[in-house]
């Protein structure tokens, strides 16, 4: 039966007048309930303001250079399996198994010594040259913890250079500072295919009157092979200053970010896979991948910009962001020219909002979006996609269940979206099928599981413009 026609649904469905109102209603109540208000042009730009250049606006003008774009980066996605069951993540996922045979001091090939800065005597460098070409780019640290900080600039060197690698070491001008900076080593690492950078810390020191930076230049080409990250064991901070450029953009192969309390602040990352894991600290970030992107942290917010591009017919992609003690704010898009394309997503948080908008625009041809999210004591929203068609199932425990459409709404053929309901008058927990037109399409079709505790849940199909 459709919620429509039945006069008893408690389901928010609003009508013609009550449009307006009700969507205001709507933000109103939702600001009331949590600090993010559930919005993509509201919450990121409240939640980016001190980064302007992060917050990306989608248009159907940026979509569509933005899907050429993209085919013209990704590698073709190899088929698998769709699965939308929540999954416990391993805390290493991160990590890239090729540097396991980098562990001790006597693994590199090269430690010069460290040169004093003129006119600085408590910070030293060591440079170093590495080509663009070999198969993995990799930095990391290894022996006792250290503190410091990872940065990719925005700046590029010329087009036939290497990459460029200044590693700065800034000690307190006190024996212990000078001695700590005798223990410790920038040192050259790697094999035919695979290059990096590892900076050794004696395990018998303790680093506490110094830290580290490690300044990487990119030449000026597009394409970049994979890279690395592995600070496991210390607290280094990531900061990606590279700006996204539509016309002339950077990617790289596949991509592991691998921390421990430590933030990161990824400017703009196109990669076919995306691997991204800190605790204890804040990730944030413009993410764009063909195959799968993996986001992780504990105790601190996520912030994402993310979308996922099929470059063939029937291409399949996959996003897990994982969270806990913290809220996640995630703004999610499929952009393709090709039809049948299908990403399943998870989200997972507890105690915090969990808010996942997606672009007004729509989604490729017969597009399928499946959603398994889910947060504790805390608000869950997510706006329905333009052209989403599935199923949906929404619960909590103690707050409403609602999802709200817009009946004057109509797709691209004029049709307008019906909604059947399994689960009709339940407070707590909604379920059923939305739907364009007079019946339900005989095609696969997606699937929306969002579900809290203690707090309201909503789906939105009302376009806030």
């Amino acid at each position: 039966m459709s919620a429509r026609d039945d006069p008893d649904s408690s389901v928010p469905l609003l009508q013609d007048d009550d449009l307006n109102a009700g969507v205001n209603q709507l933000r109103t109540d939702v600001e009331g309930q949590t600090s993010v208000v559930p919005r993509y042009h509201s919450s990121f730009k409240r939640t980016w303001k001190k980064h302007p250049r992060k917050c990306i606006v989608f248009s159907v003008a940026f979509a569509a250079a933005l899907i050429a774009l993209l085919l013209a980066i990704f590698v073709v996605v190899p088929k698998r399996t769709p699965n939308t069951e929540h999954e416990d993540v391993e805390d290493g996922f991160a990590i890239d198994p090729r540097l396991e045979k980098y562990q001790m001091l006597n693994d590199t090939l090269v430690c010069p010594d460290w040169t004093e800065i003129p006119g600085n005597s408590t910070t030293s460098t060591a440079s170093f040259n590495l080509p663009s070409s070999t198969d993995l780019t990799f930095f990391l640290t290894r022996g006792s913890p250290i503190t410091g900080q990872f940065a990719i600039a925005n700046e590029r060197l010329g087009l036939n250079e290497d990459i460029k690698v200044d590693v700065f070491a800034r000690h307190y001008d006190t024996g212990n500072g000078r001695k700590q900076l005798q223990q410790s080593k920038a040192c050259f690492a790697g094999q035919q295919n695979e290059q990096g950078i590892m900076i050794w810390a004696d395990p018998e020191t303790t680093f506490s009157e110094i830290s580290f930076e490690i300044s990487v230049h990119l030449p000026n080409i597009q394409e970049f092979r994979d890279i690395s990250t592995d600070f496991t064991n210390s607290a280094v901070t990531h900061t990606m200053d590279i700006h996204f450029d539509l016309w002339r953009p950077t990617s790289f192969g596949v991509t592991r970010f691998a921390a421990r309390n430590a933030s990161m602040d990824i400017g703009a990352l196109l990669s076919p896979k995306i691997y991204v894991h800190t605790n204890n600290a804040e990730i944030r970030g413009f993410f764009g991948a063909s195959e799968a992107i993996q986001i992780q942290t504990n105790n601190a917010p996520i912030l994402a910009t993310i979308f996922t591009a099929g470059n063939h017919s029937g291409a399949q992609a996959s996003l897990s962001i994982k969270n806990d003690n913290g809220p996640i704010t995630a703004a999610i898009a499929m952009v393709s020219d090709f039809s049948h394309n299908e990403l399943d997503a998870s989200l997972h948080t507890t105690n915090g909002d969990l808010i996942i908008d997606t672009p007004r625009y729509g989604m490729s041809d017969k597009a399928v979006f499946r959603l398994d999210a889910s947060t504790s004591n805390a608000f869950a929203f997510l706006s329905l996609p333009m052209d989403f068609q599935g199923t949906f199932d929404l619960s909590t425990t103690a707050g409403t269940a609602s999802l709200v459409l817009d009946p004057d709404q109509r797709d691209g053929k004029g049709r307008e979206r019906v909604m059947e309901m399994d689960k009709v008058n339940e407070k707590a927990h909604k379920a059923g099928k939305v739907y364009w037109g007079e019946e339900p399409p005989k095609s696969e079709q997606g699937n929306i599981k969002l579900r809290t505790t203690q707090r309201d849940v909503t789906v939105s199909g009302v376009d806030p413009n």
